[in-house]
């Protein structure tokens, strides 16, 4: 009979305990599915509210944000952080941008922030001011 050497020994023990670790998430997983089953139905996954921008909304941001964004790039550049091709650095992930939607009697506010400038444009104003000029 060959014995295992401590390494494959190891080796064995990390892959149970992967295999034990991966076991206990499914199962808490399939529980917690069939938890919002019973609570919600067949179609729990299903959305109930979206919010979207529209193409003038959207062009209201973009000319914002090309702004902001160069303002972003220069004080990276004087930092000396690494930049891609004159874009503002948010990251391996991104999330540079945050858009707030608040809905209300009167409408949808929304609301676009910069991370890094902290600039932030309500965009429900923007368009008061860029239809009626």
């Amino acid at each position: 009979m060959s014995e295992k050497s401590d390494e494959e020994l190891r080796e064995s023990v990390r892959a149970r305990s992967l295999g034990n670790f991966m076991q206990n998430l499914q199962a808490r997983f399939d529980a917690k599915r069939a938890e919002l089953l019973a609570k919600y139905g067949l179609d729990f996954e299903k959305r109930v509210n979206s919010f979207g921008i529209n193409k003038a909304e959207q062009g209201v941001i973009d000319d914002w944000l090309a702004e902001v964004q160069a303002e972003v790039v220069a004080k990276q550049s004087k930092e000396q952080q690494d930049l891609g091709a004159g874009q503002p650095y948010y990251g391996a992930v991104g999330g540079g941008v945050s858009y707030t939607f608040t809905p209300t009697s009167l409408g949808m506010i929304l609301t676009v922030k910069e991370a890094i400038s902290g600039k932030e444009l309500n965009v429900t104003d923007a368009l008061d001011w860029y239809f009626y000029d």
